[in-house]
């Protein structure tokens, strides 16, 4: 996941971004947020958003996740805060006779049954967006409501159905991995980083590879290559992990 802080323009601007939304029919009321995609450093051989776009390739083709913009719905901290806080108090409910500090230990398990993404307000208060096409070039940004719906690319290009919440983004790839999706093995872990370090190169067989990663063991690798993506393309790793044995996790 690639994290973005949203920015707006009101209905009555006269912005390129509303104009585009307008003109491709895209909802502008009561404003359009949106939000840039990220220039290339100097010592990059691409963009991030082709980086990003060339990860979720790779992981959607493989069956072992997707790759996606992550941005909130809130234009200030404030506003924020406010809305999980009234958020969290709905949930109060059956919990309402103990302070929050005496639960001291509260562990998620599935229990057989799937997870629900979308009875976690703080979810469904974002947009995910998946790269949908290669750039040459970092002036563009994607636009939408501020209900996360109607989503426009500023080439420009409508893409009303490009978009979900992050609930809904969330239960689809964990639905794939407990449905019986396909899932890595420590052992054939090193082919699948390999493939991703080469989405992020570009697949440029005559260059050296930007980079190689460390640590002995596969687990310790996939943590360097996410610590990796995280300080050269601000890219977030995550990873549904399964035991076979629930011991293992005491």
């Amino acid at each position: 996941m690639q994290f973005k802080r949203p920015a707006a323009y009101p209905d009555f601007s006269t912005s390129k971004i509303v104009t585009d939304r307008r003109k491709a029919g895209l909802s502008t009321m009561p404003r359009a947020l949106y939000f840039p995609l990220r220039q290339k450093r100097e010592t990059h051989r691409d963009f991030q958003h082709n980086v990003l776009f060339r990860l979720r390739e790779r992981l959607l083709k493989r069956g072992l996740g997707d790759a996606a913009y992550v941005c909130p719905l809130f234009l200030d901290r404030s506003a924020y805060r406010l809305n999980m806080h009234w958020s969290g108090l709905a949930r109060w409910g059956g919990l309402w006779r103990h302070y929050p500090w005496e639960i001291e230990e509260v562990m998620l398990a599935d229990g057989g049954h799937r997870i629900r993404f979308d009875r976690m307000p703080i979810f469904a208060e974002h947009i995910s967006v998946p790269p949908h096409a290669v750039v040459t070039t970092a002036s563009h940004k994607y636009s939408f409501t501020d209900s996360g719906t109607d989503l426009c690319f500023h080439s420009p290009k409508a893409l009303p159905d490009g978009s979900m919440d992050l609930a809904t983004f969330l239960d689809k790839v964990s639905a794939g991995f407990l449905d019986g999706g396909e899932k890595l093995s420590p052992d054939e872990s090193d082919q699948m980083l390999n493939e991703l370090i080469a989405g992020v190169d570009g697949d440029q067989k005559a260059a050296t590879p930007t980079f190689r990663p460390d640590g002995e063991d596969p687990i310790g690798r996939w943590f360097s290559w996410g610590d990796h993506l995280r300080s050269e393309f601000e890219i977030e790793q995550f990873a549904l992990v399964r035991w076979e044995d629930e011991t293992d996790l005491f």
